[in-house]
């Protein structure tokens, strides 16, 4: 593995672990839960997943979801609880 991709990984967990914002955790939560369902494939060593996605378009994607995000285009983890309470009444 690449040093520097280690490296940012390390970073990433350490940046996660300080996270005390329950509404930004959701943010990262639906941003890596989006990227689950989307594609359960993994970038490979050359920088192409299994479909034939290149680095540049996986981080083009990545862009996109986060401007997503930005204009407040997601559902928090909270908010899916509180709805599903409500469905569980409704039965």
């Amino acid at each position: 593995m690449e040093a520097q991709f280690k490296a940012d990984i390390n970073w990433l967990h350490q940046e996660i672990d300080k996270i005390k914002d329950p509404k930004f955790l959701s943010i990262v939560k639906n941003l890596f839960e989006y990227r689950q369902q989307k594609s359960k494939t993994f970038i490979s060593d050359d920088d192409i997943r299994e479909e034939g996605c290149t680095i540049e378009e996986y981080n083009d994607e990545l862009d996109e979801v986060l401007e997503e995000v930005k204009k407040g285009h997601f559902v928090s983890h909270e908010d899916v609880k509180k709805e599903s309470k409500l469905w569980l009444k409704k039965e």
